[in-house]
């Protein structure tokens, strides 16, 4: 059950990287949409000489609100990395904190099966150990989890 709990935590910090290489994509995209945004900008000087005022003013305001738009996009994009590459941090730890959990349960285990003058005293001390390590695993888990949900 423990080792196919940390699989899982483990998976799915797998999926976290994957996240996080697509947010890097989008941000090289957002960086390309970027420079195109400014080739526009530059042929709408070029466009002066043949184009009416009225023509002129219509694709300045469009060219501004592409713009605030852009930068919206983009500070979010890079909101949403920090707080992304802040999970993966949190995770990162809370898996080696599982891997741990699960290297102890294994060593009581072995000890266990080669001792058998393990006295019912210390199984039970052992036995609390690795559910108040637990229980702090998933606490922590849980209230991070739930932290990031009012974000």
């Amino acid at each position: 059950m423990v080792r196919c709990l940390a699989g899982d935590v483990h998976r799915t910090g797998i999926v976290v990287v994957s996240c996080v290489l697509l947010l890097k994509d989008l941000t090289i995209s957002l960086n390309v949409y970027n420079d195109k945004l400014k080739d526009l900008s530059s042929a709408r000087g070029r466009l002066t000489t043949a184009a009416s005022a009225e023509c002129l003013m219509v694709l300045d305001q469009r060219l501004h609100l592409l713009d605030r738009l852009w930068t919206e996009v983009h500070d979010q994009v890079l909101q949403r990395c920090a707080r992304v590459q802040g999970r993966l941090d949190r995770w990162s730890d809370f898996d080696e904190q599982c891997r741990r959990l699960t290297d102890d349960i294994a060593k009581c285990e072995s000890a266990i099966e080669d001792s058998r003058d393990t006295t019912i005293e210390d199984l039970i001390v052992a036995l609390q150990t690795v559910s108040w390590c637990l229980v702090l695993l998933l606490v922590l888990f849980f209230n991070d989890n739930h932290n990031h949900n009012d974000t």
